[in-house]
């Protein structure tokens, strides 16, 4: 302490204890609250199963050393066009669904009460 000097180890205490004992667990409680939220939202959807035409896979996958991906599909449903994202989407996905996805494409979805798609198969 006498090294750096008291005023330096004052002020780091000051500023450092509160960001410790704070910001971090709020931060962590954050994410737990949520992780919770978006299980209920996914979980607690009343959706329906309707069939769907995939129109369009539009892919991106970042370059060597970036791990960003994008995959959009264009399905239509009940005379509708839709965008869906695939918010889990990684290179392997990416790479994957624009070999194998060829469309015009049979698939169902499931539709929530607002008309939004939830979930595919």
């Amino acid at each position: 302490m006498r090294q750096k000097g008291v005023i330096k180890s004052f002020l780091g205490m000051i500023i450092g204890l509160p960001i410790v004992f704070l910001v971090f667990p709020a931060y962590e409680g954050y994410r737990i609250v949520n992780g919770i939220w978006r299980y209920h939202y996914f979980t607690n959807q009343t959706t329906e199963v309707k069939n769907g035409i995939l129109i369009d896979v539009d892919t991106y996958v970042g370059g060597r050393k970036s791990t960003y991906s994008r995959t959009t599909l264009t399905i239509i449903t009940e005379g509708r066009k839709r965008e869906v994202n695939i918010s889990d989407s990684n290179k392997s996905l990416a790479r994957s669904a624009k070999k194998h996805l060829k469309p015009p494409l049979f698939i169902e979805v499931h539709v929530n009460k607002q008309g939004n798609i939830v979930y595919l198969d």
